[in-house]
């Protein structure tokens, strides 16, 4: 078929040829320029395992694997950094895989605790909990932080190690001259 001397299907082609072009570059730009050095600088830092970037409405997620008996507060620290340096707005949620059973058994017997602290920001009696159900638990060793931002617990065992971050998501609200601000 023809229009005015011009071969419609040939048009056809090259429009989709070029859309193809256009996201395959797209795609082609994504991978080498933003997910490889992210987990190439992720692999590189002391204590990352394994790295899987997961594309997640529009967003980054960060699956990881870190080896046992990490500072893990500070580490997650560097891999927050890291992720929202290098991808901004489309950061998603890092996300700590632990694959022993055993430790989120554990896990799941403080996390009440923990969460009970931090709903009632009473975080001295979360940590004495937390120490009391670990030692009942046979855990080798704890460590618990806490910041502005969330409580970072790590449970080793055996050399086995399980890391987790929980949100304070509570929201703080100030009276000043009146008004709340929070």
């Amino acid at each position: 078929m023809e229009f005015k001397g011009i071969k419609i299907y040939i048009i056809f082609i090259v429009m989709l040829s070029v859309i193809g072009i256009f996201f395959i570059s797209r795609s082609l730009y994504r991978v080498y320029n933003i997910d490889k050095p992210i987990k190439e600088e992720l692999l590189a830092l002391n204590g990352v395992s394994n790295v899987d970037i997961v594309k997640n409405e529009g967003r980054a997620d960060l699956h990881l694997v870190l080896l046992p008996d990490q500072d893990f507060f500070t580490l997650y620290k560097k891999i927050d950094n890291i992720t929202k340096n290098k991808l901004g707005s489309k950061s998603g949620d890092i996300i700590i895989l632990n694959n022993d059973e055993s430790l989120k058994e554990v896990y799941h017997s403080i996390h009440f605790a923990i969460y009970e602290g931090i709903n009632t920001s009473n975080y001295v009696e979360m940590e004495s909990n937390v120490k009391k159900i670990s030692e009942n638990e046979g855990i080798d060793n704890y460590k618990l932080w806490v910041d502005n931002d969330a409580v970072y617990i790590q449970l080793n065992k055996n050399d086995l190690s399980f890391y987790k971050r929980i949100p304070n998501n509570k929201v703080v609200t100030k009276r000043i001259g009146g008004d709340y601000i929070g």
